[in-house]
C-alpha cells in the first residue's frame, strides 16, 4: 500500500510502467535469491543457473510477472526467502547479532502479503536445525506475534477486507479435499514447465520419492531445501483451506503455481545435482532440457501478455470514457456507481472524480464501444413514464 500510494502521488496514473517495473524487479530479485539458495545448498553451479533462468521465464506464473497488483504477493515471497537464506547462516555464536535482522526481514515480508506466512514455518524449521529449539522460537516467534496482533486487529475492524471465511462441512472434506487441493497445486506447478502431458505428475512424484529417501541426509547437508519444500506444502494446504469454497479449479491459478515453483526449486536443484553425479552427459542433458523449458516459458509469458492486453486495454478505455463523461455538463452521473464492475470492481465514480481532479489521471483516447459501456455503467437510466 505504501509503495503504490507513493507512486500515485508522484508519477500518477498516466503510465502503467512505473507500477509494472515494481513487480518485475521483485520477480527478478526473487530469482536471484533463489539462485543464491541453490548455490548455498550445494547445487551444481550450471544447474543452479539454468534453474534460475527457468524461474525468470516461468510462463505458467506470468500473472505474477506482468500484473502490477502482484507486487505485494511476490514481495512477500522475496522478503520471506531472504529471511530464510539469512537464517541458514545463524549460529549460536552470532545468533543475538543476526537474529534481529532475520526477524525484521521476515516481518517486512509479512507487511507485503500473506505469502510470507508459509516461509515463517521454513524459517522456524531451519533455525531449529541451526541454533536449536529455543532460539528458533525466538527468531520466528517475533514476526509471528506482530503479524497475529495485526491480524486480530484487522479482523475486528470492518474497514479492512479480510479473506473469505470458510468452514469445512465435514472432517472428510478437511482431511481429503484440502490435501487434494494442495496436491493439484503442486503437480500443476511442475506441469506448467512443459506441454508434455502428465510430466508434472511424474516430476512431482519423483521429487517426493527423492525427498523421502534422502530426508536424513538433506537434514544434515541441505536443510534449507527441505525448509523451502515444507513452505510449499504449507502454502498449498493453507490456500486450500481458505479457497476451497471458491472452487477446486483455482488450485491451478498461475499466481499459486508461481509460488510452488519458487519454493520447490531448491529441492529440485538438489535432486538434479544428485542425478548429475559428475557425469558430463547428464549435465549436458539437464542444461538442454532447462533451456528448452525456458523457451517454452518465454512463449507462455508472451501469450499471457497478449491475453491480458485484451482485457486491460479495453478496461482502461472504459475508465477514460467515464472520466470524460464527468466533465460533460449535459450528462448526470451516479457518483456511487462502479466505473467498470467486471475488471475494476471497487472503482466508483466518486473515486475516479477524485483522481482526475487531483491531476493523477489524464483522459486518454477511447472508442465508441468504451463510451457506450461507460454510459451504461455510470449514467442513471431515465425514469420511465406512468
Amino acid at each position: 500500500m505504501l509503495a503504490t500510494q507513493a507512486l500515485v502521488h508522484t508519477v500518477g496514473l498516466h503510465s502503467y510502467w512505473p507500477y509494472l517495473i515494481l513487480v518485475i524487479l521483485v520477480h527478478i530479485g526473487l530469482a536471484h535469491v533463489l539462485w543464491r539458495v541453490l548455490n548455498a545448498v550445494g547445487v551444481q553451479p550450471w544447474i543452479a543457473t539454468v534453474l534460475a533462468l527457468v524461474f525468470v521465464l516461468y510462463g505458467a506464473g506470468a500473472d505474477n510477472i506482468l500484473w502490477a497488483f502482484q507486487f505485494g504477493f511476490v514481495g512477500g515471497i522475496l522478503c520471506g526467502s531472504i529471511a530464510v537464506l539469512l537464517a541458514d547462516r545463524l549460529s549460536r555464536a552470532n545468533f543475538w547479532r543476526r537474529a534481529p535482522v532475520v526477524a525484521a526481514v521476515m516481518l517486512l515480508g509479512l507487511m507485503f502479503a500473506g505469502t510470507a506466512v508459509p516461509l515463517v514455518a521454513a524459517l522456524a524449521l531451519l533455525a531449529l536445525r541451526r541454533v536449536g529449539l529455543l532460539r528458533a522460537v525466538a527468531v520466528a516467534g517475533a514476526p509471528t506475534l506482530v503479524y497475529l496482533g495485526w491480524y486480530l486487529f484487522a479482523k475486528a475492524n470492518p474497514a479492512y477486507s479480510m479473506p473469505t471465511q470458510w468452514q469445512p462441512n465435514s472432517a472428510g472434506q478437511l482431511l481429503l479435499d484440502v490435501p487434494l487441493y494442495a496436491g493439484r497445486m503442486i503437480v500443476g506447478a511442475f506441469q506448467g514447465l512443459t506441454p508434455v502431458p502428465f510430466l508434472g505428475l511424474a516430476v512431482g512424484l519423483a521429487l517426493l520419492a527423492f525427498a523421502a529417501i534422502t530426508v536424513r541426509r538433506q537434514w544434515r547437508q541441505a536443510p534449507m531445501a527441505l525448509a523451502f519444500a515444507l513452505a510449499a506444502i504449507a502454502f498449498g494446504l493453507l490456500t486450500g483451506f481458505s479457497r476451497l469454497n471458491i472452487g477446486p479449479e483455482l488450485a491451478t491459478s498461475g499466481r499459486y503455481l508461481y509460488m510452488i515453483a519458487a519454493l520447490t526449486l531448491p529441492l529440485l536443484g538438489v535432486a538434479l545435482t544428485a542425478l548429475w553425479g559428475r557425469r558430463r552427459a547428464v549435465l549436458a542433458g539437464v542444461l538442454v532440457v532447462g533451456a528448452a523449458v525456458a523457451v517454452w516459458g518465454a512463449l507462455g509469458i508472451r501469450q499471457h501478455s497478449a491475453e491480458m492486453a485484451g482485457i486491460e486495454l479495453p478496461t482502461r478505455d472504459v475508465i477514460f470514457a467515464a472520466a470524460a463523461l464527468l466533465s460533460d455538463p449535459a450528462v448526470t452521473v451516479d457518483d456511487d456507481s462502479l466505473v467498470e464492475p467486471l475488471y475494476a470492481p471497487t472503482l466508483t465514480v466518486h473515486q475516479l472524480r477524485g483522481l482526475v481532479e487531483a491531476g493523477y489521471l489524464d483522459v486518454g483516447a477511447y472508442d465508441q464501444r468504451a463510451y457506450d459501456l461507460a454510459v451504461t455503467n455510470i449514467v442513471p437510466a431515465p425514469a420511465s413514464g406512468p
